[in-house]
This record gives structure tokens, C-alpha cells and sequence, in this order.
């Protein structure tokens, strides 16, 4: 009897708050309250009476367009408080190379203005530079106002390419580079004074130095002025590495001399080179005991120079004459603007063991004669600071 009971005053308690939800919502509607009900609305409401709101004059980001990557920068944003109530403000956080200082005063009045400094410094070179800092406000809609400063940092003067590298070089012809110096300060800079790191090797190079057009200019963010540095590298120079650094002063204040690194390797123009098994400097391919009927790679002819284009290798001779050499389709390697073709080609060399060969020994020494094959480089000038024909020899084995 209890327990019923209790289940009915239960079930009348859940109609009568069912029936008090349904007749509020029936009968207030969003003109009850004189607005519409939306988020936005809401919040004014809550927000009824004086409060200070805050506007930033002239925006929250600032560019600061170029900035020496040694330097600190500075920029001053301005808070109005168009509210009606005092606005009061204070640093809050930053990212990692900004700082905000104290504001002059941490109340502002309705209808004042405050300055907001920021300072930082970009501690990178050459790239895209941005951070953040903030400050805390008792305005309840921006209770905290986030200003961006962004620009490009780079030193007061560089230079693009960061180095001066011609790649392979032959002995036998000239190559040019260029590189370009901006100066990101200065609307007028120019070149004082050029010279060698190795002075020996000076004669081995000219250079020149002309203004930059306005074109050429335009293609560097943030850059003022600038100039372009052709060094030509001449024929003639010695086989190994290049190693050399040209020095220029400019009409900069306070700015060392630019240093720019020259790089390269001169080889001669016809090369034969090959994977593990090619001895370069003896100019022996090691095949070991082989097999009938197969094919060997390991060598590769290259070819560089001013008549690279037109040579052409081809077999005059082989020991034991069974032996087979093929000459494959020259590959072009190191893409040439100037020409619309290539500064390097390769020929692989392919080795062919017959099916007939007699068994032999041709492994050097007293293990038997070393196999050799002799090319004729057609093409190649008379003149060419080259030999006509190139040899390798080949050890092996036939069982």
C-alpha cells in the first residue's frame, strides 16, 4: 500500500514539472525580453550596464618589412578604450624572442589611448620571421588582445648563392657564374674593392661587377640596392680541386668584407671510371672467373669539353680478339643552359663473354695476358688537350 503510493505522488511530480517546462517555453517567446535569443544577444545582455571596450588603432599585426638578423626591433601598437567603464591592461605572454613592456598606465580612461610596445629580436638569417606577444584586458569580450610582428630577416648585406660553385670543370674551357649581393639598408651599394684569397691562382680567374637592374632587383624581397658578380673561371686551370675565396669590400659602413666561397674540380675532358671492381688509376676492370654467354657492366667513358658534344667512341681493338665490348647510348649528365644540352656525357662500357670462348686465363702476371681494349674517340679535335684513343685492360677467367 506504501509503496504504491509513493509511485503515484512520483508520477504526479513528473506531469506537474513536464506541465511548468512546457507552459514557460509556450509562453515566453524572445519579444518577452525585447531581443532575439542568440548567442551574441545573450552576451550583450550579460553584459548590460558600463564596461570598457577595447579597439586597436590601425590593427593587431604589424609588418616590419626587412630587419638585420643581428638587430632588435620595435613597434608600438595603440589600444583605445571605447567603452564606458575604465579599461585596464597588463603584459601577458609571448612567444619566444618578444618581449612587451609595461604599458605608461594600466588604466585607461573612456575615450583614452595607450601605447603597447612591443620589441624583438629575430635571431635567424635569410627567412620569414614572425611572433607573437599579448596583453590581458578587463574588456569581458577581448579579455586578451594578441599582436603579430612579421618580416624577413637577413644580414645588412648578403648575397645569393651562398657559394660560387662551377660543378665539373674542364681544363680546356671557361665557365661562368654569377652572384647576386643585396644590400637591405641601403639604396646604393657598390663594390670597392675585389679580390683572391689565393693570389697564385689569380690569373686563372676574371670577374666583373655591374648594378643590378630594377628586374633583377624586384626579385629579392625587402632589398634596396644591389649589384651582380660574374666570375669566369678560365681554361686552363690545374686537374684536382678548387679552393678558392674572393673577397669584396663594399661602400657600407660598419659591414666586413663579403667572403664568398668558389668551388669546383677540374678533371680532364675524357675520363674512364667504373664501380668497385675498376681500378681508375691502373685502368683495370677485375671480372674474375666469368661465364659464357654473359654480359659484364663496370665501365663508363665520361666525356667533357668543348667538343663533348660531337665525340663519338668506337672499338678499334680488342685482346683475345673473342672477346666482346659494347658500347652503349651516351647518357647526358649536369643539364647546360648555355647550349641547350648537357656539360658532362657518359658512355657505359659493357663486356661480352661468348658462348664459344676457349677456356683461358687472362688474369695479369703469370696468371695469363690481361685482356685490353683500345677506343678511338672520333670527334675529338686534333688540337684537343687530350689523347685520340683511351685503353683499359680486363682480368678474367674462363673455365
Amino acid at each position: 500500500m506504501r509503496a504504491s503510493v509513493v509511485l503515484t505522488a512520483a508520477i504526479l511530480l513528473g506531469l506537474l514539472v513536464g506541465v511548468g517546462v512546457s507552459w514557460f517555453e509556450l509562453s515566453f517567446t524572445p519579444d518577452d525580453f525585447g531581443y532575439p535569443l542568440t548567442k551574441d544577444t545573450i552576451a550583450e545582455h550579460a553584459l548590460a550596464g558600463p564596461h570598457p571596450k577595447v579597439t586597436v588603432l590601425g590593427g593587431e599585426s604589424h609588418d616590419f618589412g626587412h630587419l638585420d638578423s643581428q638587430a632588435a626591433g620595435e613597434h608600438t601598437f595603440t589600444i583605445r578604450n571605447d567603452g564606458e567603464d575604465d579599461l585596464e591592461v597588463e603584459p601577458g605572454e609571448t612567444s619566444c624572442s618578444c618581449t612587451v613592456s609595461q604599458p605608461s598606465t594600466d588604466v585607461v580612461p573612456p575615450g583614452e589611448t595607450v601605447g603597447i610596445t612591443i620589441s624583438w629580436r629575430p635571431q635567424a638569417t635569410g627567412s620569414r620571421y614572425s611572433q607573437t606577444a599579448s596583453v590581458y584586458t578587463n574588456d569581458p569580450r577581448r579579455p586578451e588582445v594578441v599582436f603579430t610582428v612579421s618580416g624577413y630577416a637577413t644580414h645588412r648585406i648578403d648575397h645569393k648563392p651562398q657559394l660560387i660553385d662551377f660543378g665539373s670543370l674542364s681544363p680546356t674551357e671557361s665557365q661562368t657564374r654569377t652572384c647576386h649581393i643585396y644590400s637591405y639598408q641601403d639604396s646604393n651599394l657598390s663594390i670597392t674593392n675585389t679580390r683572391l684569397s689565393n693570389p697564385s691562382m689569380a690569373n686563372h680567374f676574371e670577374w666583373s661587377v655591374r648594378k643590378l637592374t630594377a628586374e633583377e632587383l624586384s626579385s629579392e624581397p625587402y632589398a634596396k640596392s644591389g649589384v651582380r658578380l660574374e666570375v669566369i673561371a678560365k681554361s686552363g686551370l690545374p686537374l684536382g680541386q678548387i679552393l678558392q675565396t674572393i673577397l669584396l669590400t663594399t661602400n657600407v659602413e660598419d659591414v666586413q668584407p663579403l667572403e664568398i666561397s668558389i668551388v669546383g674540380h677540374v678533371s680532364g675532358d675524357v675520363q674512364l671510371f667504373g664501380a668497385r671492381n675498376f681500378n681508375k688509376q691502373w685502368r683495370v676492370l677485375d671480372l674474375g672467373e666469368v661465364e659464357r654467354g654473359k654480359t659484364y657492366d663496370g665501365v663508363y667513358l665520361k666525356v667533357g669539353g668543348p667538343h663533348r658534344h660531337e665525340v663519338k667512341p668506337n672499338v678499334v681493338s680488342v685482346f683475345p680478339e673473342q672477346l666482346g665490348v659494347i658500347v652503349g647510348e651516351r647518357i647526358g649528365v649536369n643539364a647546360d643552359p648555355d647550349t641547350n644540352g648537357f656539360r658532362v656525357y657518359q658512355f657505359p662500357l659493357r663486356v661480352k663473354i661468348p658462348k664459344d670462348f676457349a677456356a683461358a686465363d687472362h688474369l695479369g702476371g703469370s696468371g695469363g695476358r690481361l685482356g685490353e681494349v683500345v677506343l678511338q674517340l672520333d670527334g675529338l679535335a686534333d688540337d684537343a688537350a687530350q689523347p685520340q684513343r683511351i685503353r683499359f685492360n680486363v682480368s678474367f677467367a674462363v673455365r
